[in-house]
This record gives structure tokens, sequence and C-alpha cells, in this order.
């Protein structure tokens, strides 16, 4: 089958779908000053400067939502990220119709990723992950050539936080059986993404959002993968393990300063809670490509052997607050494996 388009946000470029509507209606003022703004032809028969008419021109949440489709589709697929870099910049449209393009750029975000999440749902298991490199690409690509991207990196963590909020209440918002697919989409792309990008080159702002949305989000024990995992080739799962660990540490830092500042009881509740944070994260697939009846030993061994190396290059300052957390997190965490073990060889056994 052929495979549908784009859909997953990557941590460059969560805003990439309302960037590229804006910079493009910007784009296309002349446009609006010398069209009959009454003459708006069909999205599927519409060149591109009728597209952006029809964002600063139209209610767009008045139609119905095959034109909604049809209106982002055209928009992904008829322009060139490099025709938009150079107009990025353009400013001038009035007030009336900055407010109708914000309006309508959040509702395509929206009907994008809805959409999205259908069609990768639909993809044969073996085209998945060369499904999502194509989303993730091509927001990439939309990151880099719009807003001055590459000159504010530091702040594409604000974007992502916003952008994890509106999927989280878009999800909420959905009925029952979409929102079990919207999961499994978002998780999938993320792993995707873990498994084909560098996340040490990632500005140490964009790592933390990263780590607090799998750890916080993504990774809750009720949202297990509903799916096989996806097939990833041997250096994909290299990759893959080597950002896990990477998250795993950006997250467990901010955890280690939280546990130094809270009073004893609520430390208790700290570690508590990272173990069970850990322990979902194996469960559904971010912290180990392991079977599962192995997976908690070996998710233990890869972030442990880590410590020492963590602890050394941490400022010095605070190499015994974090070596302390680490010490009663890792020997809590184990606690919990060898009561499950014990749990399971004694359990009466039935047949």
């Amino acid at each position: 089958m052929s495979l549908p388009r784009k859909t997953m946000p990557s941590s460059r470029a969560p805003f990439a779908v309302v960037s590229l509507v804006a910079a493009l209606v910007l784009a296309g003022t002349a446009t609006l000053l010398t069209r009959p703004f009454w003459y708006l032809p069909h999205p599927d028969d519409a060149g591109p400067n009728d597209l952006l008419r029809w964002i600063a021109l139209r209610e767009v949440d008045q139609y119905p939502r095959e034109l909604q489709v049809h209106l982002i589709d055209r928009l992904e697929s008829e322009v060139d990220p490099s025709d938009v870099a150079s107009t990025s910049k353009a400013s001038g449209l009035a007030r009336y119709f900055t407010e109708r393009i914000d309006r309508n750029c959040r509702l395509l975000t929206r009907v994008w990723f809805e959409t999205r999440c259908e069609r990768y749902a639909e993809c044969d298991h073996g085209e998945r992950v060369g499904y999502l490199c194509d989303q993730i690409r091509f927001l990439l690509d939309w990151g880099d050539a719009i807003g001055g991207r590459r000159a504010s990196r530091s702040s594409s963590a604000g974007y992502l936080d916003a952008f994890i909020a509106d999927v989280e209440r878009w999800t909420e918002e959905s009925p029952e059986a979409a929102r079990d697919r919207m999961r499994d989409t978002v998780r999938d792309a993320v792993i995707c993404w873990l498994a084909t990008h560098d996340l040490d080159a990632e500005p140490l702002g964009t790592r933390r959002t990263m780590a607090r949305a799998v750890c916080d989000h993504l990774g809750k024990p009720q949202d297990g993968l509903d799916a096989p995992p996806l097939e990833l080739d041997n250096d994909q799962c290299a990759r893959f393990r080597s950002n896990a660990i990477t998250l795993a540490r950006t997250w467990l830092e901010e955890q280690a300063v939280r546990f130094a500042g809270a009073a004893a009881p609520e430390r208790e509740r700290v570690l508590d809670e990272c173990v069970e944070r850990l322990d979902a994260l194996r469960a559904s697939g971010y912290l180990a490509l392991t079977p599962p009846s192995s997976a908690s030993r070996a998710s233990a061994a890869s972030i442990w052997t880590e410590i020492p190396r963590w602890i050394a290059s941490v400022d010095p300052n605070d190499q015994a607050s974090l070596s302390a957390f680490m010490a009663q997190l890792q020997a809590r965490f184990m606690t919990r494996w060898w009561k499950r073990v014990w749990s399971q060889a004694t359990a009466p056994r039935t047949g």
C-alpha cells in the first residue's frame, strides 16, 4: 500500500504546521489585496495563493471536516520549505486577518494531528518506521525553514511543551477508540524519533522537555503499548538505547534536585514515583527493547552502570546529593524487582 502523509511532531518542530500556514499567509499579502475576496475555489482545485486566501478569508471551522482535511493536505503537499524560508520574517497583515489566521491554524493543526493518527493506524506493521521517519523529516525541514529556528533553538522547548499539552487535550476530548489510536501513534513516533536522531545534540531545555513528556505523560502505566514494537534495525536500536539513557539521566537529575529539597515524607513519595515511572517506561517500550520477562533487569542494569559516570560529570557541589539520591533509588528499584521475581516464583502453579 502507498504510505499516507506525514504525522507526528518532533522536538525541533512541534509547531511546524502553525508556522507553515502563518508564514505562507504573510508571503501572500499582495494576493489578498489583488484578488476578489469572495472567490475561492475548492482546496482540491486551488493554487498556493488561493490556499493562503482560504486561511485568511474564511472561518474554516464553518466548513465540513472533509474540506478541512483537503485544505491541510494541499497546504502540506504544495509548498516547498525552501520557498518559504526567505519570506518567514515577513510582516504586515492587519490584526483582523492575523486573528483569523491564528484560529484557523489551531483548528487545522488539530485536524492534521487527528488525520495523521488515523492514517498511521492503516499502515502495515512493516511500513511504520519508514512512515514515521518521513513525518519527522518533513517536520524538521519546516522547523529549519520557518521562524528563524536555527537562531533560537533554545525556544523550541516552549513550543514542544505547548504542543504536548494540545495533544493531551485533543486525545482526552476524542472518543475512546480514537484515544487509544492517538496514544499508540504518539508513542511510536517518539520511539522512532529516539531511534533516528541524536538527542545529545539537542539543547538542554529540549532534552528536559522531552524527558518530562516521556516520563510524566507518555510513560504512564495505563498507557502500555497495544501494538507490537516497531521493527528497528540494529543501528536504530543502538541509537534508541543511547537516547533513552540520555532521557533517563536528564529526568533523574531533575528528580534528584526535587528529592534534595523535600522533607522526609515527601522524599519517600519522590522515590516511589520515580520507581513507578521507570517501571512504566520499561513496560511501554521507552527504556529497553528487550522481552518483557527480562526488561526490568535489563533496564535497571543499563541505567545503574551509567550512574558513576553521571555523578562524576556534574558540578562537584551537586555530586553528593545526586549520589545519595541515586543510591536510594537504585535500592528501591531493585527491591521492587526482586519482590516481583519472588512473587512469581512462589505463586501457586495451575494445571
